[in-house]
């Protein structure tokens, strides 16, 4: 039934804009995408909306109150959800009340769809077994340490902007993301100077150091030695 009800709006969008004057049954599957935590659904039922709305004419105005009603039990299906508040930080639902109530003509539209889209980001992000974005980050550092990594590239890759990214980061991990950076440079380093003969030189600039001052005192600051005594401290092990 929940599919069909679904393939009705998607499929069928202008059969339903000839039987409501508001879109009530848009709203009702897209609490219900909300409830089943389904991003892709979400995001069809709200593009759904948001195209009645257009044919409607619905943002130059009438639809006010409706706009803010929507965005209220947004908030509430929202608010009954285990999505860690971390990612509920993302949606701000009575933020968007405030502007909706001082917004007027496309400015309402373009608040709408920012708002949807930062709903389908928290679905995605509360499914940590799949769209988790801070195993995403800590993924792609791991697997990148040796390359230039700018909070950009890491917002890019998960979808958020970088300022929410770098504080989710932050919250979940406990450190910040230069510093989980740095973090796992040094690692590596201290495992090519255990098991390799490079040069510590080398050694720094494959871990992504381009500075050897740099990697000297950031090295010591997470080992509380320099990369030279961890080499000599192996050797003396070894022997």
């Amino acid at each position: 039934m929940r599919q069909k009800g679904r393939s009705s709006i998607t499929d069928n969008i202008s059969s339903i804009r000839a039987q409501l004057a508001y879109p009530h049954d848009i709203v009702e599957t897209m609490l219900q995408s909300l409830a089943l935590k389904d991003a892709a659904l979400f995001a069809a039922d709200s593009a759904a909306y948001i195209d009645f709305l257009d044919h409607k004419g619905g943002w130059a105005g009438g639809y006010n109150l409706f706009l803010i009603n929507t965005v209220y039990s947004m908030g509430r299906q929202l608010g009954r959800l285990r999505i860690p508040d971390a990612v509920l930080e993302l949606v701000d639902c009575e933020g968007y009340i405030f502007q909706l109530e001082r917004t007027a003509g496309d400015k309402l539209r373009n608040l709408m769809e920012e708002l949807f889209h930062r709903i389908s980001l928290a679905l995605q992000a509360s499914e940590p077994d799949q769209n988790d974005p801070v195993e995403a980050v800590c993924s792609y550092i791991q697997n990148h340490f040796a390359q230039e990594i700018s909070l950009n590239q890491l917002a890019d890759i998960t979808h958020f902007s970088p300022g929410y990214i770098s504080r989710l980061f932050h919250r979940r991990v406990g450190v910040t993301l230069r510093n989980y950076i740095s973090q796992i440079r040094v690692e590596n380093a201290s495992q090519m100077l255990q098991l390799s003969r490079k040069g510590v030189a080398d050694i720094a600039l494959d871990c992504g150091f381009r500075n050897l001052s740099h990697f000297y005192r950031v090295f010591k600051q997470h080992t509380g030695i320099t990369p030279k005594e961890m080499r000599n401290r192996e050797g003396k092990n070894e022997s």
